[in-house]
């Protein structure tokens, strides 16, 4: 999905409003798989700020199920967040995104911003009991009947100040 913004590109001070659904199926990040459960919908303003530099700022709304990292059931994540991007024309500058033609890749910008504010890992709940060592039980269901006798032998030394 592309912004033609050729109507500013020669008003300094002009913007252009946007609002597009961008297609998702499913990603992988960071050994998960997140799955879309809808459209993304990105919706902004691209501004022309002069000197052949265009400022994008733009709120996303997205919306996945993934799998806890804890206890390792499926849940659905709604993850909105913010953009804001540089485009400049015929530049060297890193923190800029080089600006070719009339059009902006909103795709690209929308999923590399994405990656960028996902988190490590995600938990269903805060207070996520996750998974018994032992059995595999899932502890916000229940406790399980193992008993915890597993002490590393380099730690038993310690339960002597127990008694």
């Amino acid at each position: 999905m592309n912004i033609d913004i050729s109507q500013i590109m020669t008003s300094e001070g002009m913007s252009l409003k946007f609002e597009h659904e961008l297609e998702a199926d499913k990603i992988s990040f960071n050994g998960n798989d997140l799955v879309f459960d809808k459209n993304i919908i990105a919706y902004g303003t691209v501004e022309n700020v002069g000197g052949g530099e265009f400022v994008l700022n733009a709120s996303v709304d997205c919306s996945f199920k993934t799998v806890c990292a804890r206890c390792l059931c499926e849940f659905n994540v709604d993850f909105p967040f913010e953009i804001s991007e540089r485009f400049v024309k015929n530049s060297a500058d890193e923190l800029v995104i080089p600006l070719e033609g009339n059009q902006i890749n909103l795709t690209d910008v929308v999923f590399d911003n994405l990656y960028m504010n996902l988190p490590i890992s995600f938990t269903c709940k805060e207070s996520c009991k996750g998974l018994c060592q032992e059995c595999g039980q899932n502890l916000n269901e229940g406790e399980c009947k193992c008993e915890d006798n597993n002490i590393d032998p380099r730690l038993s030394a310690l339960l002597k100040f127990k008694k």
